[in-house]
């Protein structure tokens, strides 16, 4: 169950047990690849620590230039760095008889955010817990053919949410707290005819009404402390007789981890395996609350995949997460066919999984909008579109390409992460990552003379470029066009509206919802009602 206890942040050791427990599951296996050596986040020395204590060694690894997988114009030093808060998940070892790591529950280890009575709000941990393990930490990426145990609770399982833990990775278990009324088990069947697994919390007695979604689940999860022992062997055996696993909780001690072996528990979990391991990482730049809830809205109203990209494009930071997303459970995730496009990006994403991603990202990440990081990134990517289009008007096509590596290449070089940390990264189609890498082709160049531009008009363009007749006389003039465009986007009322008294920094959270603005090419889409979303 969600849990808002500091918990110790290595396994338990054989010499802290009293009666030396005859077996425990390897360390983390997601701990083995913790943050490793080369990547942004390495130098905290908050992870350092967490690291250290789980055991997890962290060598020296300078990057030096001849190392850098990016050329020399790749690094601007304007670039600003985004502000990145600490973002923490627990997770606990899920073990089976013999000992090997069956999976994980991620665990809520953050109570920021409380009701009148100081308890957490079940879809508010929920969300936290999905945004900090599957987008900030790329957890299911690293631990490949492991499931993932998330907590829900009734008003989470009723709403979009649900549909974030995909069955490739993800098994949804059901709160003691959700009582099966027939909406709840409506509600669980449908999710089961799509594909989601289902996991049954914390039961301990016969007369728990979950009961009745037991054709529904594939694990059943016994609370070793408070189940009857007269009792136990008429539950065990109601589970074996659908064909569900059984899994033992709470598990504290040598004695326990015997017992349940005895009656043939299927699966072990608690201090006696291994207690919740506590990751901390930077947290990835929060999202604009408003390009979120625009892209909610336009969802309900069922328009094109390019609309829905459009509304997406003014938030680099959004963008962002749904690529990641669409990399690890899109259409075309385990395919060499890559997106050139954010409507490619969009197209990849089951409409649900999309809808449970922005509510995901409503959810949690409505707060404090690095201005400057969203301003540079919009800059070089409007910079690139916009010369695509003097260079080439009739390819739209180009045009939208161009905008997507610019950001592409904003997420790369100021992120940190996607070179030396591929489970974080995304990938990109086969034209835009040769223009990253390797500077080809037109986008290659219209991508170095964003980066020699980006701070101010120098005059200068790449070869490809430098032939078009009349092209440097108007280097001034998309210059100003472009950060005329992202300005109006990063700070003002178009997309983000300045209430806070900070200065470079925008709290979203509090962002009325507006009409939509007009696109990055200037036509304007049909306003959605402004209804009030569940």
């Amino acid at each position: 169950m969600h849990s808002t206890l500091p918990m110790p942040t290595r396994p338990l050791e054989l010499d802290d047990m009293s009666d030396r427990s005859p077996m425990r599951a390897s360390k983390s296996n997601v701990l083995s690849w913790a943050l490793p050596s080369g990547t942004s986040a390495r130098r905290d020395p908050a992870i350092r620590r967490v690291l250290a204590q789980a055991g997890v060694e962290l060598q020296p690894h300078p990057q030096t230039p001849s190392q850098s997988p990016w050329p020399s114009q790749s690094q601007p030093v304007d670039t600003p760095l985004p502000q990145r808060p600490a973002r923490r998940v627990a997770l606990q070892v899920i073990a089976d008889a013999d000992g090997l790591a069956h999976g994980y529950e991620l665990l809520y280890r953050d109570a920021r955010r409380t009701d009148a009575s100081g308890i957490v709000n079940g879809m508010q941990a929920t969300c936290e817990v999905l945004a900090a393990a599957v987008l900030d930490l790329g957890l299911p990426r690293r631990a490949r053919g492991l499931s993932f145990f998330v907590n829900v609770d009734r008003d989470t399982l009723m709403s979009p949410v649900v549909e974030a833990i995909r069955p490739g990775w993800g098994v949804v278990e059901l709160l003691e707290t959700i009582v099966a009324t027939p909406e709840v088990i409506e509600r669980v069947r449908q999710l089961r005819q799509h594909g989601l697994r289902f996991a049954l919390d914390d039961v301990d007695t016969l007369d728990d009404s979950r009961w009745a979604l037991i054709d529904q689940v594939e694990v059943v999860k016994f609370d070793w402390k408070c189940v009857k022992p007269t009792e136990l062997p008429q539950m065990l055996a109601k589970a074996r007789s659908h064909g569900v696993r059984v899994l033992a909780e709470k598990v504290e001690t040598a004695a326990d981890v015997a017992a349940a072996r005895g009656l043939g528990i299927d699966l072990l979990q608690g201090h006696a395996i291994a207690r919740p391991d506590l990751i901390v990482a930077p947290g990835l730049p929060a999202t604009s609350a408003l390009a979120v809830r625009r892209a909610r809205l336009l969802l309900e109203h069922g328009p094109s995949n390019e609309s829905i990209a459009t509304a997406l494009a003014f938030d680099p930071a959004t963008v962002w997460r749904i690529w990641q997303v669409a990399d690890l459970d899109g259409a075309r995730a385990d395919t060499p066919d890559r997106p050139h496009l954010i409507s490619d990006v969009v197209a990849d994403l089951p409409r649900p999984l999309l809808q449970a991603w922005l509510t995901v990202l409503q959810v949690v990440d409505a707060g404090q909008i690095d201005i400057a990081w969203t301003y540079a990134g919009l800059v070089k990517a409007r910079l690139m579109k916009v010369m695509a289009r003097r260079v080439a008007p009739q390819d739209l096509v180009l045009a939208d390409e161009a905008y997507l590596l610019g950001l592409l290449e904003h997420f790369r070089t100021t992120l940190g992460i996607a070179m030396r940390d591929p489970d974080l990264g995304v990938r990109a189609g086969k034209r835009l990552e040769s223009a990253l890498r390797e500077r080809r082709g037109l986008l290659g160049a219209l991508l170095e003379f964003a980066q020699s531009h980006y701070v101010q008009p120098t005059g200068w363009l790449p070869a490809a470029l430098a032939a078009i007749p009349g092209l440097t006389r108007s280097l001034s003039t998309i210059f100003q066009e472009a950060h005329q465009w992202a300005r109006e986007r990063s700070e003002t009322a178009s997309v983000l509206r300045r209430v806070s008294g900070s200065p470079g920094v925008v709290d979203s959270s509090r962002i009325p919802l507006t009409d939509l603005a007009s696109d990055a090419t200037g036509a304007r889409h049909h306003r959605p009602s402004n209804r009030r979303m569940t």
